[in-house]
């Protein structure tokens, strides 16, 4: 019995380090790249916290997909790369951020090319992106992957989101939803959890 309470003590103490480990690099990096948001957005408290690592939210489509390939992911794990595809993506409206171009690229995990594409966003289909820029500079990543991408149907949006904040914006008209991101855009924070 003693033996079982140590062995589970001793899993608990190496959870508990690993989490304030993984924290306190995420911390560090004062540009955090598309897989440390993922890592520390559900700590945000709201929306507005949300829009901390948003860059840009955009609406237009995809007109091609252009090359799919293996990259390195941002986090040290055993297997740290995996596939990505990168899009045209024809910009019609700038919601919130600053952009002096109309099309961008748009990067989406897995490889288009290769697998089911029902995961990515068809070509010519109306979106509303919100986006965080790559550190590198060359493109963007939708934001927290699903979270960041909110399709247009018959004047109102949708997304396959599950994070609490954002159920309230679903089958919301265009223009409720375009006033709400804008108006948490324009006061985001950053979140308490990184502070």
């Amino acid at each position: 019995m003693a033996k079982k309470v140590s062995i589970a003590t001793v899993a608990v103490a190496f959870c508990i380090i690993s989490v304030l480990y993984v924290g306190s690099k995420i911390k560090e990096s004062s540009n955090a790249d598309h897989s440390s948001v993922l890592t520390v957005s559900n700590q945000a408290d709201s929306l507005e916290e949300e829009m901390y690592w948003v860059d840009l939210i955009v609406k237009g489509h995809i007109t091609e997909y252009i090359k799919s390939g293996e990259q390195h992911i941002g986090v040290d794990v055993p297997d740290p790369a995996m596939d990505v595809t990168a899009a045209n993506f024809k910009v019609n409206k700038v919601v919130h951020g600053n952009l002096n171009q109309h099309n961008i690229t748009l990067f989406q995990h897995g490889d288009y090319f290769k697998e089911d594409q029902k995961q990515f966003i068809k070509r010519g289909e109306e979106v509303y992106l919100l986006l965080s820029k790559r550190p590198d500079g060359k493109g963007y990543w939708s934001y927290n992957f699903e979270d960041g991408i909110w399709y247009i149907h018959e004047g109102k949006v949708y997304s396959k989101s599950k994070l609490k904040k954002y159920q309230p914006l679903k089958n919301k008209s265009v223009k409720e939803f375009e006033r709400r991101i804008k108006k948490a855009a324009e006061n985001k924070q950053k979140p308490k959890s990184l502070m």
